[in-house]
C-alpha cells in the first residue's frame, strides 16, 4: 500500500513539475528585453555629430562650397597642408574668421577616413581650429555665454564635438584617458600637450571602470532620444561593482551620464596645451571654463542622458519574472531598492514600484521622458524598488519601508538632504500600487483589526503574547512620514477579476512560499481557528501569494478597499481605458475602472491605454505634471 502512495506522490510531483514547464513556455514573452543597445561602427557613429549643415559628403556646407569654388577638392586628400595653407591665405587678406571654420572642417573630414592613431593629428588640428574661430568670435566683441540655440546655429561645434571625440577615442586606445600625454604634433606642424584630466562626478572616479562614447551606441525599445546640444562629447561612465549607498543598492552595470570638454591654452612657446574635463551631467549641464583658456566664460555643455539610461536598463541582469513569482523564495535576493542615479542630497527621491509579472525595466520609457524636462533633472533623483511577485502583497511592502527607513537614517545628515527627503514621491503601478497604499495607511492598526474581525485589544486578549506579537508584527502597517505625494496606476483597489480565472488559479497553486512564510501561514491559521472554534469553515486567508492578494473577495483587499491615507497625504490616479480616452468606466483589460477610482483622489486622468497604462504618452505627461506641481507646492 505504502509504495502505491508513493507512486502516486511521484506521478503528482512529475505532473506539477510539467505543468510548470508549460507555464514557464507560455510566460517566455514576459521575459524578453524593452531596451536594448548595440555596438555600431565608428562611420555610423559620425552620425551622431551631424547637423542639418553637413552636406552628403559628410562636409560643412561652407567647406565644400570653398573647395569647389577654388578648384582644391582634388587636391584635399593628396595635399592637405597645401590646402591649409591656401585657407589661411584667404584668411589674411579677408580677415573673414569663417576661415577658420573651415580648416577645422577640412581636418575633420580628413580624419574620419583614417585609421585612429593615423587620425589623431587631423582631430588635434581640427579642434583647435575650431576653437581659434571662437576666440576670433571674442575678440569681435561677441558674447562668452553660448546658450542652446546658439549652438543649433554655430556649426563649428559640430566640427569641435567631432574632432573630441577622435582626440577621446585615441587616448581611450592608448589608455591616456586619465594620464597626461605630450608632445602630439598637428597636421600643420602645430604642437599639443594633453593634461591630466579633471573629474567632476557623482561617484568617486575610482568607482568608474570605463567611459565610452554615447555615438559608439545604436539605442532601441525607446520613443525618445534625451539629447541636448552643446560642447562637448557625452560619454558612457560605466560604474564598477562597488557598494556607493549602505541602504540603496548599486544595480549591476549602472552608469552616469558624463560630457567631456577638453579646455586649451596657448603657451608661450606656441604650444597648445589641451586639459580634458569629465563633467557628470546628472550634476550639472554647464561648464566653466577658466581664464587664460581660449573661449574662457560658461559653456552649455553636450548631453545625453538617454544613451548611458539604456545601457543600465540594458546590464540590468535578466530575470525569468515567472519564475520569481512561483518560487520568490529563490529571487529575494534580486529585489530591494535600487539606485537609478548616485544619491545626490539636492534631489527629490521619486520611488518607481512596479507591478505583477514585471520588473524595473518597465519603468524605462517613463524614466527616460521625464528626464527630458530640465527643472526634474535638476530637482529629482530616481529610484527603482524591485522584488519578486509572488511574496504576498504585505511582505513586499514591509520590505519597502524598511529600506526607506534605512536610507533616512543614512541621507538625512544636513538640512538639504533631509528637506528633499521629506518631499519624497511614490509611484506605484497595478500591485506596486497597492504596496503603496499599504505605506500610506492613517490607522497602522486598520489593516489588522479589518482582518481578525475583532479591535485590537479583544485580539490581545484571546491569544497569547506571542502569537499576538507575530500577528501585529506582521500585519500592523506602520505608514511613512516622511511621504506626502503618491500616484496610482492602474491600481487594483478593489482586486481584479482576473484573479479569479483559472490560469491564475493555477498560478496560485503553483506558487512555492519560502519555508519561513509557509510556517507563518500555519501559525496563522492555528490562531484564527482559537478566535474563531465554532467556525466549521475558517475562511481562507490566502495571506501568503501576491497574485492571490489580487483577488476581490481577498481579506488584504477587503480592509485596504475601505482604508483611507494619511490626511498629508495628496494622490492621484491614472486609470486606462481600453476602449476610450477621458471616459469614467470599462477596464484595461485587467483592472476595471470601478477598482481603479478613488473618490478622494486630487486629480484622476483616465487614459486609452491597456494595463501598461505606465508606459503611454498620455500618461507619462500626467506624470510629468503631477512633479511639477509637487516642485511647485
Amino acid at each position: 500500500m505504502q509504495k502505491n502512495v508513493s507512486f502516486e506522490r511521484k506521478l503528482l510531483l512529475v505532473g506539477k513539475k510539467s505543468i510548470n514547464a508549460l507555464f514557464l513556455s507560455i510566460c517566455k514573452p514576459l521575459n524578453s528585453r524593452m531596451v536594448t543597445v548595440e555596438k555600431i561602427s565608428r562611420a555610423e557613429g559620425n552620425a551622431y555629430y551631424r547637423n542639418a549643415m553637413i552636406c552628403p559628403s559628410g562636409m560643412l556646407l561652407a567647406t565644400e562650397n570653398f573647395l569647389n569654388g577654388n578648384l582644391l577638392y582634388d587636391q584635399l586628400a593628396k595635399k592637405p597642408r597645401m590646402v591649409l595653407h591656401k585657407i589661411f591665405e584667404f584668411y589674411r587678406v579677408s580677415g573673414s574668421i569663417e576661415y577658420w571654420m573651415i580648416a577645422a572642417d577640412v581636418c575633420r573630414y580628413l580624419a574620419r577616413r583614417k585609421n585612429t592613431r593615423q587620425a589623431i593629428p587631423f582631430y588635434l588640428s581640427a579642434y583647435y581650429y575650431s576653437y581659434v574661430f571662437f576666440k576670433k568670435n571674442k575678440e569681435a566683441g561677441q558674447s562668452l555665454h553660448i546658450s542652446s540655440r546658439d549652438f543649433c546655429m554655430i556649426p563649428v561645434v559640430h566640427v569641435a564635438n567631432e574632432s573630441m571625440a577622435g582626440i577621446f577615442r585615441y587616448l581611450k586606445m592608448r589608455r591616456l584617458s586619465g594620464a597626461k600625454c605630450s608632445g602630439i604634433t598637428g597636421v600643420d606642424g602645430e604642437k599639443f600637450n594633453i593634461e591630466n584630466p579633471v573629474f567632476n562626478l557623482s561617484v568617486p572616479v575610482e568607482a568608474v571602470i570605463d567611459f565610452s562614447l554615447c555615438s559608439d551606441y545604436d539605442v532601441k525599445g525607446l520613443s525618445l532620444i534625451n539629447r541636448h546640444p552643446g560642447g562637448g562629447v557625452p560619454l558612457v561612465g560605466k560604474i564598477a561593482s562597488y557598494k556607493l549607498s549602505k541602504s540603496l543598492k548599486t544595480p549591476p552595470g549602472l552608469t552616469i551620464p558624463v560630457t567631456m570638454l577638453l579646455q586649451a591654452k596657448e603657451l608661450p612657446d606656441g604650444t597648445i596645451s589641451l586639459r580634458p574635463f569629465f563633467q557628470d551631467t546628472s550634476m550639472q549641464e554647464t561648464i566653466c571654463v577658466e581664464e587664460g583658456r581660449v573661449m574662457a566664460g560658461e559653456w552649455l555643455l553636450e548631453r545625453d542622458f538617454t544613451t548611458p539610461f539604456s545601457c543600465f536598463l540594458h546590464a540590468i541582469g535578466q530575470r525569468n519574472l515567472l519564475a520569481a513569482m512561483l518560487k520568490p523564495g529563490k529571487h529575494v535576493h534580486s529585489g530591494g531598492l535600487f539606485m537609478v542615479e548616485p544619491y545626490q542630497p539636492g534631489k527629490i527621491p521619486v520611488i518607481f514600484i512596479h507591478g505583477l509579472l514585471s520588473s524595473p525595466e518597465t519603468w524605462g520609457e517613463m524614466v527616460n521622458s521625464l528626464k527630458h524636462d530640465p527643472l526634474i533633472r535638476k530637482r529629482c533623483q530616481f529610484w527603482f524598488f524591485s522584488y519578486p511577485t509572488g511574496f504576498p502583497v504585505i511582505v513586499s511592502a514591509n520590505k519597502l519601508r524598511q529600506a526607506l527607513q534605512e536610507a533616512k537614517e543614512e541621507f538625512c545628515t544636513t538640512a538639504e538632504a533631509t528637506a528633499n527627503f521629506e518631499k519624497m514621491v511614490l509611484i506605484g503601478h497595478s500591485m506596486g500600487g497597492l504596496i503603496t497604499r499599504l505605506l500610506l495607511q492613517r490607522d497602522p492598526a486598520h489593516l489588522l483589526t479589518q482582518m481578525a474581525g475583532i479591535p485590537r485589544s479583544a485580539l490581545r486578549e484571546k491569544l497569547p503574547g506571542d502569537e499576538v506579537k507575530k500577528i501585529e508584527k506582521f500585519l500592523l502597517q506602520e505608514p511613512l512620514d516622511f511621504v506626502h505625494r503618491a500616484i496610482f496606476m492602474a491600481v487594483p483597489h478593489r482586486g481584479a477579476q482576473m484573479a479569479q480565472q483559472s490560469l491564475a488559479r493555477l498560478g496560485l497553486n503553483l506558487t512555492r512560499q519560502p519555508e519561513v512564510l509557509r510556517r507563518l501561514g500555519t501559525d496563522f491559521l492555528k490562531s484564527f481557528q482559537k478566535l474563531y472554534p465554532d467556525a466549521e469553515n475558517i475562511p481562507p486567508l490566502r495571506l501568503f501569494s501576491g497574485i492571490g492578494n489580487l483577488d476581490p473577495d481577498h481579506p488584504m483587499i477587503l480592509a485596504l478597499s475601505n482604508s483611507p491615507l494619511k490626511s498629508d497625504v495628496t494622490f492621484h490616479s491614472i486609470i486606462g481605458n481600453k476602449d476610450a480616452e477621458n471616459v469614467p468606466g470599462g477596464s484595461d483589460g485587467i483592472v476595471s475602472y470601478s477598482s481603479s477610482h478613488l473618490d478622494a483622489a486630487a486629480s484622476e486622468c483616465i487614459v486609452k491605454s491597456h494595463h501598461s497604462v505606465h508606459q503611454t504618452p498620455a500618461a507619462i505627461l500626467e506624470v510629468l505634471r503631477i512633479l511639477l506641481l509637487h516642485l511647485q507646492a
